[in-house]
């Protein structure tokens, strides 16, 4: 089936392999290969690198899960920060190729050159250095840590009192 391109009239298929395709045409109209250009405006490109660009850099350390690594264009690897839970592209020099491959699915610490967005969140990072944080280094609970926490009261005391604010519950 085939339909006329809204700018230049040169007939063009209605895409019918997927739905997306098809929802994705009723949206946008008939536009033939020729047309379909997208015009992007100095505003627009202004506004795109205002939301993604880097802010500010400098020295730091982000923590996360290694979990994607290429050496394609150049080397790096991929955590996902343990703060804000954001994809963190981290460059690696090749002399840190075997410690990223050892640390890959596992908790590491990066240090380098941070960049971060508007908002401070790690968007970058060239790497010096990758510390695997393995979970013997890290405690299991925080059970025991303060005997006297709740003040002898059983936890759904201690809790009943904490919430509504008073000494009766």
């Amino acid at each position: 089936m085939t339909t006329p391109c809204r700018h230049c009239r040169h007939p063009t298929d209605v895409p019918t392999e997927t739905a997306a395709d098809l929802a994705a045409f009723l949206i946008m109209g008939a536009l033939c290969e020729a047309c379909y250009v997208l015009e992007i405006t100095e505003r627009v490109a202004a506004s795109v690198n205002e939301i993604i660009a880097p802010r500010y850099t400098a020295p730091g350390a982000v923590e996360g899960m290694l979990q994607a690594m290429s050496s394609r264009g150049i080397l790096h690897f991929v955590i996902y920060d343990s703060i804000f839970g954001a994809r963190v592209r981290c460059d690696i020099p090749d002399a840190l190729k075997p410690a990223a491959l050892a640390a890959f699915d596992e908790r590491v610490l990066v240090t380098g050159i941070v960049a971060r967005d508007a908002e401070g969140h790690p968007r970058h990072i060239k790497a010096r250095h990758i510390e695997t944080i393995r979970p013997e280094g890290l405690p299991q609970s925080i059970r025991g840590l303060d005997p006297d926490f709740t003040a002898g009261l059983s936890t759904a005391e201690y809790l009943k009192r904490g919430w509504s604010g008073t000494e009766n519950g």
